[in-house]
């Protein structure tokens, strides 16, 4: 349900690429416990990047009552629209940070209400336009002034009985790092090599497996993101997500961000559109873009009923969107691109938040924060205060931080850096395990919870296939990194796994699950170790423990078996082995999958052959009642084939991809002529001729083929055009006479073996009139040697 809004005050902006990371290092309770999951997983091991990701398990074990959306979220108090301040008024620092200068915040004291906001208003010579009733916060419309002025009005409200705080209403801007490198060429598909290190850090695969084995019914489950919107055009959530609005207009974009470049002389140019669709659209990618469509896979993809509310704050009613040329030149960030996304204010931004819970989210993202520095004490304050009076109201609601990008350990900030139980703030790491150098750090009065890999994280793909990560050079040799931004939603989605596990889960829970089963070290590729730093939390994200914990701490409830469950035996409930035997035929094969572990009353597996006019021999489908194999015949049509196999009760699957057989190599055989009788007085004897030949193929299905000849009068050679298609090898040979040669291949004990029919057509001559045009049919057979 939406929240409605009374009367709110709103003044300052700020837009300074902002910067957010606070954090008191000190762990929650139970943060120093072990989980039997593995502590450390390898980063840049070698995975299979065709293996399918399927959806999280709906095989119930018990009916449950069905859980409403809002998961019995109160609805909040009403809350009246606020006023955007006139970007006339604006006051732009030297940074570039913006203020209004018409209007302020004031927060009251218990038991004060509008009265004393209008008094406030009066002594300023103001009216009140605005309020959030959950924080008792209010918008105050003065008039315009200059830097001095606004401190004089803050410091006379300040002075009001009642008021407990007054301070200027702030602006916010995503957190993104966009810098100027040389253009290199990214690798596909998107999670290959090192592109997947993050993902494999954090354990997202391992995660997904222990999901679909649970044998847990997977509840719905709503995330909301407040940022700059969404551009669906990307394509990215056609699948099982649902994108919606708290409002019509409110977070779906209609066309991509703008790319806005610095100039050397201060302004800011519009290069176009943002690749990936924008920052907000980066940010819910992450969540639950298709896992299936060969872009972006969210974390939270694979849960059939996810929804994600996005709210785009940097827009009117709760931002600006207006165009920055009058932003003086950051001397520190020449070239990089400011402001990509607009501002927004404190008062929208809260408000943005306060829709969200008010529609039943149940994890918010909020990836971006302060843009004047320092932020201004009565700002922190204000947002301290909300956070701590949801977490009194709405004690299930989690809400997600980014640190920041200014490589400090700040002594507040906001939104992030609240020591609260329901408020995690993530730092950032490369994907190697050590810290982002943007990376916010914790300082006594500044929370990082833990840290994800979100510098390198991959966020999009463009029209053209290539990967949007920290590589990825846009026109003019702009780059986009990740940052804490995109480090933040790994942490919101694998909150939604947990949620989507056990929906009673309060924040607290989630939070100090994420804390207890995060890993103080990774592997790395090298096999060395690699601790996290001390100064973003000491850990990071591990969803592949805090889902395991979870799921075997359920399943105990239900009484599922074994009682002791392990990391390898819940990864075998949730995948399907498969494996392709070749036979003599050189297009038939022995298809095996192959079930490890199954829950009581496991059904079948299924199999499918990816190549039309492909032929099964036996049952599609296979019943097993508990571990063991299903076998197929499987006869393709045409190489590559993909095959794959899956579980019905769970839909692991396995994907098979038979490439053609590599033929390339020196052969040695026979060929064998048959009885021929061309004519009255033309014939020859069955005889058998030597052959060699050199085989070269090319991706096309093209080649060279060189064949020697040995009979009776003597040797030819001939170099002929070859073509391998699913059939075989075929060529012509000219100088055999008009001879027509195909074979097709097969392997057995490593060797691989090519025979097929020989057809000759010879021209006997006599005073040079033809006299016969003789066919010499027969077979072959050769084995490469080399």
């Amino acid at each position: 349900m939406k929240w409605d809004t009374r009367s709110l005050l709103s003044l300052v902006v700020g837009a300074a690429l902002l910067v957010a990371s606070c954090g008191g290092g000190a762990d929650p309770p139970g943060a120093g416990d072990e989980v039997s999951a593995p502590d450390s997983l390898t980063v840049g091991s070698t995975t299979d990047p065709s293996a399918t990701i399927l959806s999280a398990p709906t095989t119930e074990v018990e009916s449950e009552p069905t859980i409403d959306e809002t998961d019995g979220i109160e609805p909040p108090a009403d809350i009246a629209a606020t006023t955007a301040p006139d970007p006339a008024a604006w006051l732009i620092d030297d940074e570039g940070a913006i203020t209004p200068g018409d209007q302020l915040l004031v927060y009251l004291t218990e038991g004060s209400g509008r009265d004393t906001a209008d008094t406030v208003a009066g002594a300023l010579g103001g009216e009140v336009i605005g309020q959030i009733d959950i924080v008792d916060l209010w918008q105050i419309q003065i008039p315009a002034t200059d830097q001095d002025g606004l401190d004089e009005a803050i410091g006379a409200a300040q002075a009001v009985k009642g008021v407990e705080l007054a301070f200027p209403n702030d602006t916010a801007t995503t957190y993104e790092e966009i810098w100027g490198v040389p253009i290199s060429p990214l690798d596909d598909p998107v999670y290959a090599g090192a592109l997947g290190d993050g993902y494999r850090m954090i354990g997202v695969e391992q995660a997904w497996q222990y999901l679909r084995g649970s044998g847990l019914t997977s509840h719905p489950v709503h995330v909301g993101v407040t940022d700059s919107g969404v551009w669906k055009g990307t394509g990215e959530f056609d699948g099982n997500v649902t994108i919606r609005e708290t409002s019509p207009g409110t977070g779906v974009r209609a066309a991509p961000s703008a790319v806005w470049v610095e100039q050397a002389d201060g302004t800011s140019v519009n290069a176009g559109a943002d690749p990936g669709g924008g920052h907000g659209t980066g940010v819910t990618s992450i969540v639950g873009a298709d896992g299936d469509n060969g872009g972006v896979a969210g974390i939270a993809s694979p849960l059939s009923q996810l929804t994600i509310t996005t709210t785009d704050a940097f827009a009117p009613p709760y931002g600006n969107l207006s165009t920055f040329d009058q932003v003086p030149a950051d001397a520190k960030n020449d070239a990089q691109i400011t402001f990509p996304n607009g501002i927004s204010y404190t008062n929208g931004a809260l408000q943005a938040i306060a829709e969200q819970v008010g529609d039943g989210a149940q994890v918010i993202n909020m990836s971006w924060g302060c843009a004047k520095r320092p932020c201004h004490p009565g700002t922190v304050k204000a947002y301290g205060l909300f956070f701590r009076k949801m977490a009194a109201r709405y004690p299930k609601v989690l809400f997600v931080a980014a640190a920041g990008n200014d490589g400090v350990a700040p002594p507040s900030d906001w939104p992030a850096g609240f020591a609260l139980d329901n408020m995690i703030t993530v730092g950032n790491v490369m994907n190697d395990g050590t810290t982002a150098a943007s990376s916010n750090r914790s300082s006594d009065t500044f929370e990082v919870t833990f840290a994800a890999p979100g510098q390198q994280a991959v966020t999009g793909v463009d029209a053209s296939g290539n990967v949007i990560n920290d590589q990825y050079d846009y026109p003019g040799g702009v780059r986009f990194g990740g940052g804490t931004s995109m480090a933040a939603p790994q942490v919101t989605a694998a909150a939604a796994l947990l949620k989507s596990i056990d929906p009673e889960l309060t924040a607290a829970d989630v939070k100090a699950l994420l804390v207890r089963t995060a890993r103080t070290s990774i592997k790395r590729s090298d096999g060395t170790d690699q601790a996290i730093d001390a100064s973003v939390g000491g850990r990071v994200l591990a969803v592949d423990r805090a889902v395991f914990e979870l799921i075997k701490q359920e399943r105990a409830k239900l009484g599922l078996k074994p009682a002791e469950l392990s990391p390898e035996y819940l990864e075998q409930l949730g995948t399907v082995k498969s494996v392709a035997v070749s036979t003599d035929d050189p297009l038939t094969w022995n298809v095996r999958g192959i079930v490890e572990a199954c829950d009581p009353g496991c059904t079948s597996e299924t199999i499918n052959v990816s190549a039309d006019g492909s032929s099964i021999g036996g049952d599609t489908s296979q019943a097993l009642g508990g571990p063991g194999e299903a076998n197929w015949s499987v006869t393709v049509s045409a190489y590559p084939a993909y095959l794959t196999v899956q579980r019905t009760d769970n839909g692991a699957g396995s994907l098979i991809t038979i490439d053609p057989l590599q033929i390339d190599g020196h052969y040695l055989g026979s060929v064998q002529i048959a009885d021929t009788n061309c004519g009255e007085g033309v014939s020859f004897d069955a005889i058998t001729y030597l052959i060699e030949f050199d085989l070269a193929t090319t991706p096309d299905g093209g080649g060279t083929v060189t064949t020697t000849l040995t009979f009776a009068g003597g040797r030819v050679t001939s170099a002929a055009s070859l073509k391998w298609d699913s059939n075989g090898v075929h060529w012509l040979v000219p100088e055999f006479g008009d001879a027509d040669v195909q074979g097709a291949a097969t392997t057995s004990g490593g060797s691989i073996s090519i025979a097929g029919p020989w057809l000759n057509y010879f021209t006997f001559s006599n005073q040079g009139e033809v006299a016969a045009r003789c066919p010499l049919t027969g077979t072959w057979q050769a084995t490469r040697t080399t």
